[in-house]
């Protein structure tokens, strides 16, 4: 990826400052055009103290209760306006303790069509980097736990180029 990527490591927030584990964070790296959203009714998306074998190595990211379990949105806007959304092309994340077809990333585009799925390959160590690029923009990503196989996972080290703003249609 090229310089002037958003880099998030779960380790420290926009301002530098050190994440806290536990810390929900749901709106807390809206200055960059991201937002992070627990698919569980009662649940959010929490700094855990776990190394996922990424680049950072401290805290990683996952659903608060029970840990690890649900789904995560994580969608893209416009840098600090949750209201106006945004796209990407391209984008890389590290998973952790994950199995082979038990957890996927999906892409969405700005209509909520399915653009594409990544899927795990089930690596020895049970940590997995997956990355992707679209000529279609992506306008949120869905990390999906497939429950009959895997039903915990956590992620890390997620890396994006700059959102852009989604032109409305005239």
């Amino acid at each position: 990826m090229q310089k002037g990527n958003v880099e998030i490591d779960f380790d420290t927030d926009p301002d530098g400052k050190e994440v806290q584990v536990k810390q929900a964070f749901s709106d807390l790296y809206l200055p960059v055009g991201v937002t992070f959203k627990s698919e569980r009714e009662e649940g959010s998306v929490v700094a855990f103290r776990y190394n996922c074998k990424g680049r950072s190595g401290k805290n990683c990211a996952g659903n608060s209760s029970p840990p690890y379990y649900g789904n995560v949105k994580i969608a893209f806007h416009k840098p600090g306006d949750a209201k106006t959304p945004a796209t990407i092309t391209k984008f890389r994340v590290y998973l952790a303790v994950v199995e082979k077809d038990g957890t996927s990333i999906e892409a969405y585009d700005s209509g909520d069509k399915l653009i594409g799925k990544l899927v795990t390959r089930g690596r020895i160590e049970r940590n997995e980097f997956l990355a992707a690029s679209s000529e279609t923009p992506i306008a949120y990503l869905r990390i999906v736990a497939n429950e009959d196989i895997d039903a915990d996972f956590a992620f890390d080290d997620l890396v994006f180029d700059k959102p852009r703003v989604v032109e409305k249609e005239k």
